[in-house]
């Protein structure tokens, strides 16, 4: 295996019509063999809960479950799932102050293209934010010191 790369982490999305048209297993197991020399740290991630399960049984990699809802049933299949990253999009997290839950996992926001967002994101215990606009968040001042 190759040295590894720790500042770089690449999540990988398993898609559900990769899943519906090849199979899981098929799916992961090509994916697997593509990465498995990669120097740098990857994850499996997926909206599909049964996909990103069994690459964490079958692979033993860290795994990521994108939400489509932020509600109670998906909190409870989140616990029994205990994934290493949550990700949901800004829009579906209620609005308010309140902690995101938690969790053995971490929250990654994503749609998050404003530094303001952004810095409530973090004040509610998400640990990593995706966005479209990456120069807007760089050069924004009341994010200095931040970024990793």
């Amino acid at each position: 295996m190759p040295d590894r790369q720790p500042a770089v982490t690449a999540f990988v999305e398993i898609k559900r019509h990769s899943v519906e048209r090849y199979g899981a297993d098929t799916v992961l197991d090509a994916v697997a063999r593509t990465l498995r020399d990669a120097s740098f740290a990857w994850v499996i991630i997926s909206f599909v809960v049964d996909v990103v399960s069994l690459a964490k049984a079958k692979l033993g990699c860290p795994i990521g479950w994108v939400l489509r809802e932020y509600d109670a049933p998906s909190r409870a299949a989140a616990q029994g799932l205990a994934p290493d990253y949550l990700f949901v999009s800004a829009e579906t997290i209620p609005p308010g102050t309140d902690r995101l839950w938690p969790g053995p996992w971490r929250w990654v926001v994503y749609d998050v293209n404003e530094a303001a967002l952004a810095l409530t994101c973090a004040e509610r215990g998400c640990g990593l934010v995706e966005t479209d606009d990456l120069d807007a968040l760089i050069g924004h001042p009341s994010l200095q010191g931040h970024m990793v």
